[in-house]
């Protein structure tokens, strides 16, 4: 589930590089925030595999393990930080509408546009 959730963040963010990957400031913004989305499923699948000692108590119920935390306070935790992502990505090209040489109205209507696209 993670990798189709940062794959379909990956098409987004590659999308705004070609919209918007003329100004080299958000262009780093993007690198940084794409190299972040593609570690979120890498860290939820190493806290899953390695909370428990001995590791193999991770999967197997016959072994009983020792976690460190639950996967209920890993899932809460690591879906807390992908709705802080989806949202960056959502309010992230609001700051390059502003200086389009549109009529507000046009403007509001493309912030709405990229709005909805979070849901």
């Amino acid at each position: 589930m993670s990798t189709i959730l940062t794959l379909c963040r990956m098409s987004v963010i590659f999308l705004y590089n070609r919209l918007f990957g003329v100004y080299p400031v958000f262009r780093r913004i993007l690198v940084v925030y794409g190299v972040v989305s593609l570690m979120w499923p890498v860290v939820i699948w190493f806290a899953a595999t390695f909370r428990c000692n001995p590791i193999k108590g991770s999967w197997d119920l016959s072994t009983p393990p020792n976690c460190a935390f639950s996967l209920n306070s890993l899932f809460v935790s690591m879906e807390s930080l992908n709705a802080v992502l989806d949202i960056f990505l959502v309010i992230l090209p609001i700051s390059k509408i502003k200086i389009l040489h549109l009529p507000l109205q046009e403007k509001i209507g493309l912030a709405f546009v990229f709005l909805m696209g979070g849901l």
